[in-house]
């Protein structure tokens, strides 16, 4: 605001200088987020530079804008696709050799690459890491794989890019290309998590009546079921809801009891899960105002999606496409049957449950002008005045009735006022949201009893808590805490003592950051609360699977642009190599092969990093690529999309 000189400041001015630059919190807030627009700043200047220069330029799978905008869908994705394809093939076979750490290689896992079902492994042969593989170098192995992982991460990533530069590509292209990649998984084993097999185990204990909620697999004896289990969950009750057994026991029944026919009845779950996305997630992005396709890319052809959803089959597919499917039921204008589905949902993974909570504030959300323009009822001359109960009226000549009567209306005038107070602080209509608790609670209820196995399975959520993993924060920090105490010689605190506080501060801030989110989800935007929400439940939980990160990307990657995108896929990226064994494997191998093997292997792996994948600039100008080749009525706008002339 501009005033004269001497002349003083106004209350208002002042009061917002206090507000914005006097205060401790304001300062420190200005500060930080300066501080943070200059790091980013130097970041995407660094980013600039080094994309231009090799091996970095090279890297990404990209065209340029005119290119872009003058080429047809098919054309401009048909390149990426098929090399997307070679190297999904490459994973599935280098994770199908007999001497992979990357699939499990006992007997009976699969229908090849691992010893006959009956034989017994040489001694010698488990590595030290999750899997057991046969005899021989698993150098190939992992040559495939990590070059494999490093073509479609480029392949991926630079085809994320251009539909950013061509927002017009009909979504049934995507489908293709998602429908070309997942053929190979189809014939590949389970890769990088042996899951698969505590499901198969799971619902075979469900076609025998032994609740999953109870027992582990190992209380099946020594059969072939069990004999898959990773021993870590051997003796571990299921964390999975109704709805999950289910589809699992029936998975077993239909399968005939025969193992690899239930781990393909398995996978095809997974993949009808991920296919649920697929379907709903264009609306998604349209009610946005995204492009589909961009977001059908970030979401669905991610490398969390197509590998650990889908290469590993596991039930978070399941999860994700009933929540999504949920919640665009519902964005669609019919907010119980979404309900429905999430619960659903939740009956796969209690997170999805989070659904559920969104769906139904959204639902009962009231609009202030709507409440405070609500007309009053006017009194008829019959009618009482609103200062004068019934117990007034009719009731004083008989005192017991009479003190009875005040007193029950008194406590109604309370409640009423506080159902008031709630509904101004939530911004909701409390009816509506006992509403959506109560069918929610109703569905989970109905699926309980079909499952036949009660509400156990809420004692068993903490199951994965058994595992002790540093890549979780809370868990990291209770490991760290315990080992500098026994340091110190205080040895009457236990280590399971500290993993409980840490743990228990660490979902404590993640319902207190949810509930901030939640109740912030009109200025956030609600999927980017979803999202966040889901990352922060997984990092703040026991702990971090690769997998369970896809909860928060996918709804991330709906509200994501600029440097949410790049952050998303940089996640995505990494989320894709954490915890893939083999690692050492492959270092160890490099030190002790001969010097022609070593030559070989690094060539390929330094072929996988840097070989263009996109032709020439010149060869796309000498093929007639030019801005002069586009029709009179099409022009290119300065973003280097395509413009109809008006």
């Amino acid at each position: 605001m501009n005033r004269a000189p001497g002349q003083p400041a106004t209350v208002s001015e002042d009061t917002e200088k206090v507000g914005v630059d006097d205060t401790v919190a304001g300062r420190i807030s200005c500060k930080l987020s300066d501080a943070a627009g200059v790091v980013w700043k130097h970041i995407d200047r660094w980013d600039a530079t080094m994309r231009s220069k090799w091996p970095f330029r090279t890297m990404v799978v990209e065209v340029d804008p005119e290119h872009a905008a003058m080429e047809t869908p098919f054309r401009l994705l048909v390149r990426s696709a098929i090399l997307g394809f070679l190297a999904i093939c490459a994973i599935s076979v280098g994770s199908s050799l007999p001497a992979s750490p990357y699939t499990l290689k006992l007997p009976g896992a699969w229908f090849f690459g691992v010893p006959a079902a009956g034989s017994i492994l040489p001694q010698g042969t488990l590595t030290p890491g999750l899997y057991a593989h046969g005899s021989g170098s698993p150098l190939l192995s992992l040559v495939l794989v990590y070059g494999g992982l490093v073509v479609f991460m480029r392949v991926w990533y630079g085809m994320v890019r251009t539909l950013s530069k061509r927002p017009d590509v009909p979504v049934v292209y995507l489908v293709a290309v998602f429908a070309l990649w997942v053929l190979p998984l189809l014939i590949a084993p389970p890769i990088f998590s042996r899951d698969i097999y505590s499901y198969v185990a799971q619902g075979d204990m469900v076609t025998h009546h032994i609740s999953p909620y109870r027992y582990g697999p190992f209380v099946l004896g020594g059969d072939h079921y069990s004999a898959l289990v990773d021993p870590i969950w051997g003796n571990v009750p299921a964390p999975y809801g109704p709805l999950f057994l289910i589809l699992d026991g029936g998975a077993t029944i239909l399968a005939f009891h025969n193992l690899i026919l239930n781990v393909i009845f398995l996978r095809l779950l997974a993949i009808g899960g991920v296919a649920l996305m697929a379907a709903f997630m264009p609306y998604l992005a349209r009610s946005l105002k995204r492009d589909p396709a961009e977001i059908f890319a970030l979401a669905i052809l991610n490398p969390v999606t197509v590998f650990h959803l889908i290469g590993g089959s596991h039930n978070d597919a399941i999860m994700l496409g009933l929540l999504v499917a949920g919640i665009a039921i519902a964005r669609k204008g019919r907010p119980m049957m979404g309900i429905v589905i999430c619960t659903m949902a939740a009956a796969v993974k209690v997170p999805a449950a989070l659904g559920v909570v969104y769906i139904g504030f959204e639902w009962a959300k009231v609009k202030w002008s709507t409440r405070d323009t609500l007309p009053e009822k006017a009194l008829s001359e019959n009618a009482l005045p609103a200062d004068i109960s019934f117990s007034d009226r009719y009731l004083k000549g008989t005192p017991g009735l009479y003190n009875l009567d005040n007193w029950l209306h008194g406590r109604l005038r309370s409640m009423q006022r506080l159902k008031g107070s709630v509904e101004d602080i939530l911004h909701v209509n409390l009816k509506r949201l006992v509403l959506a608790a109560l069918l929610s609670f109703g569905v989970m209820e109905a699926l309980t009893l079909i499952s036949g196995f009660g509400w156990s399975w809420i004692a068993s959520l903490l199951t994965p808590g058994t595992v002790r993993s540093w890549l979780a924060p809370a868990t990291g920090i209770g490991l760290l805490l315990a080992g500098i105490v026994h340091l110190v010689g205080l040895s009457s605190l236990h280590t399971a003592t500290l993993l409980s506080l840490t743990r228990a501060a660490g979902l404590l801030l993640a319902a207190v950051l949810a509930v901030k989110w939640l109740l912030n989800r009109d200025s956030i935007g609600i999927f980017k609360a979803m999202g966040m929400t889901f990352l922060v439940i997984v990092a703040m939980g026991p702990v971090v699977q690769p997998w369970y990160l896809s909860w928060g990307i996918i709804f991330l990657a709906l509200s994501s642009y600029g440097r949410l995108r790049s952050i998303v896929i940089a996640v995505s990226i990494a989320t894709a190599f954490i915890g893939l064994p083999g690692a050492h494997h492959l270092f160890k191998g490099l030190f002790n092969m001969d010097p022609f093997a070593l030559a070989a292997t690094l060539t390929l792996l330094l072929a996988a990093l840097t070989v263009p994948l996109t032709p020439s600039r010149r060869r796309i100008t000498e093929g007639g690529f030019s801005p002069d080749s586009l029709s009179p009525d099409v022009s290119l706008t300065q973003d280097g999309y395509v413009g109809l002339e008006s």
